[in-house]
């Protein structure tokens, strides 16, 4: 199965959005503002996205 993340950040914090290929949410969560944060994520939820997309 494909997976695909959304990441909305500010400066604060990154909210997080997974969806899988047919377009069912996976997860959505709000992290610090930080790239560890995203990478220990998506590796606890064991998941790798094809994309990801930034969103400022």
């Amino acid at each position: 199965m494909k997976y695909f993340a959304g990441l909305d950040v500010s400066l604060k914090e990154i909210s997080m959005c997974v969806v899988d290929d047919e377009g069912s949410v996976v997860f959505r969560r709000s992290l610090p503002f930080c790239p560890l944060a995203v990478r220990d994520a998506l590796e606890e939820h064991e998941v790798t996205p094809q994309r990801i997309v930034h969103v400022t």
